[in-house]
């Protein structure tokens, strides 16, 4: 079956560490299927990042923006094993008779 969301950027987000400052960067969600889909985003760090929305709903054919802000660092050293850090999209397929619902 083909993928429901495109996502953009596909594989990798970089952060540019600015002491004393959060950084942010901008995630997009595409349903490119003709059903609505629910999303879930995951972090293996969250108490270094901020995630708006983590979790909703993309209408079908439609898209999403999602927040991924990095919270600020006393350095502007890469806190140790941050170059590991990953973030999940989990996506499901949303009936029409159970958006009405959630």
């Amino acid at each position: 079956e083909m993928s429901m969301l495109q996502i953009e950027p596909s594989h990798e987000v970089k952060f540019d560490l600015i002491a004393g400052r959060s950084v942010e960067r901008v995630i997009k969600l595409h349903n490119v299927s003709s059903h609505p889909v629910a999303f879930k985003v995951k972090t293996t760090a969250p108490k270094r990042y901020f995630v708006r929305p983590s979790s909703g709903l993309v209408e079908a054919r439609s898209g999403v923006s999602v927040r991924l802000v990095m919270q600020a660092q006393k350095t502007s050293a890469r806190p140790s094993g941050s170059d590991k850090d990953k973030f999940l999209i989990q996506a499901a397929k949303v009936s029409a008779s159970s958006v009405g619902e959630a």
